[in-house]
């Protein structure tokens, strides 16, 4: 067992036998009470010096192990971790904000939602430069899902929206009764969909500013609406 970015921690099995031969090995473990993530899996060590191990198989969606038989060792070079099944330690009395319950949340994804009135294409070109990245004068153009030779499909092609064409949108958004508004990753990154996120400290150009940023957290805080922003 590890807790996440933790060293492994071991618990020898006990063994159980039943009338009908079955052999059952378990173990008994006291979750540490601090909140955290926390993984385990299965070792099997045979007699030859041979080990087994016990993970999640990702085709079943974690939820039966599959095994590797053959190697002494899961990470032949020291660096591949084990997968675990996950446990998942939380506070017991953790309350979910007030604000939360019966909100109306609206999610948008920036680079497709609005340009903005003050929206400079020439300024989005200079972005461009990369030559993975495809742009798309037309807002109504097809999305692309085919990307370029020979790298393929990279989420690289942009549209132009912007935070201000967000903020522009907030006093709309208001009025149908949005509450909480879930933004997508705005921080500087290579795609589109900004989840690769190469700067935590700013916003994406093509997106504007963190200034852009700010304007939008302080109009949203003035009609009501809280932000939720998304980011790995």
């Amino acid at each position: 067992m590890r807790r996440e970015s933790c060293e492994e921690i071991e618990k020898p099995a006990e063994e159980s036998r039943y009338p009908d031969d079955a052999v059952v090995f378990s173990a008994d473990i006291r979750m540490n009470d601090e909140p955290g993530l926390f993984f385990y899996w299965f070792e099997v060590r045979f007699e030859d010096g041979r080990y087994r191990w016990g993970f999640p198989d990702k085709s079943t969606e974690g939820m039966k192990a599959r095994t590797l038989k053959s190697s002494p060792s899961f990470r032949s070079d020291g660096s591949e971790v084990i997968p675990g099944f996950q446990i998942t330690v939380h506070v017991a009395d953790f309350q979910t904000p007030d604000w939360m319950k019966g909100a109306v949340l609206y999610q948008i994804f920036p680079d497709r939602y609005n340009r903005g009135s003050q929206f400079d294409e020439t300024k989005a070109l200079e972005e461009m430069r990369f030559p993975e990245r495809i742009w798309h004068s037309d807002w109504s153009e097809e999305v692309d899902i085919a990307g370029k030779e020979p790298e393929g499909y990279e989420a690289c092609d942009f549209y132009g929206g912007t935070l201000s064409g967000i903020t522009e949108k907030l006093e709309s958004l208001a009025e149908i009764g949005v509450t909480v508004l879930y933004l997508n990753p705005v921080l500087k990154a290579k795609s589109n969909h900004r989840y690769d996120t190469g700067d935590y400290l700013n916003v994406d150009p093509l997106l504007g500013s963190n200034e852009d940023l700010l304007e939008l957290f302080e109009k949203a805080r003035d009609l009501g609406i809280r932000v939720i922003m998304d980011g790995v």
